[in-house]
């Protein structure tokens, strides 16, 4: 997610992917909330040059 404010990710299941499972990037007021996100081979959540992000509820797991 690239320069979108105020986005929401609700409730998904995000895995195997080859780089971050959620990069969120220059987006502001963001939600992330209720998501799996796993077996991701970089961050499961990424926050980059966004401000007032909402990250709450995920399951986080076994990304490297």
């Amino acid at each position: 997610l690239s320069q979108s404010n105020q986005a929401t990710i609700d409730s998904n299941v995000i895995q195997d992917n080859t780089l971050s499972g959620v990069d969120i990037d220059t987006s502001d007021d963001t939600t992330v909330i209720g998501n799996t996100v796993t077996n991701n081979t970089q961050h499961g959540i990424y926050l980059s040059q966004s401000n007032q992000a909402t990250i709450d509820s995920n399951v986080i797991q076994d990304n490297t």
